[in-house]
């Protein structure tokens, strides 16, 4: 952002058989979060993921302490939505993890008004495919 990096997006667990991936980002710079970063993010992964790599799914885990502001957040929404109680130790304690699915066709069904599209325009579109 402005020249420096911020975080990283991740892509892991590619299975061109099963046309899918998993996923995770993580906002280093805490100075980014509530600017559209993490939107932007999203949106160019979920557009790279389904239409220069031609999968059909793209998952990730987040604490569901964080889901709102978490990775796949516009999957959340979706069908494909799954629970891990106690999946993971955070601070010496167990924690409740979501898994969040989204497919291609649900992706591609999402009108721009609702939410397609970056919600910031100051970013550069990143170089694909």
């Amino acid at each position: 952002m402005d020249g420096r990096p911020v975080g990283l997006a991740n892509l892991y667990d590619i299975d061109r058989g099963h046309q899918r991936c998993s996923w995770a980002y993580y906002l280093a710079d805490p100075a980014v979060r509530g600017q559209g970063v993490g939107s932007y993010i999203e949106y160019w992964v979920l557009e790279y993921v389904f239409e220069a790599l031609k999968l059909a799914k793209l998952w990730c885990e987040v604490l569901a302490s964080t889901s709102r502001s978490g990775s796949c957040t516009r999957a959340s929404a979706s069908p494909s939505r799954r629970a891990f109680r106690g999946h993971v130790i955070k601070d010496g304690a167990r924690v409740d993890v979501l898994g969040l699915g989204i497919l291609a066709a649900d992706w591609r069904a999402k009108p721009a008004a609702d939410g397609r599209a970056p919600e910031t325009a100051r970013f550069e579109p990143p170089l694909v495919g």
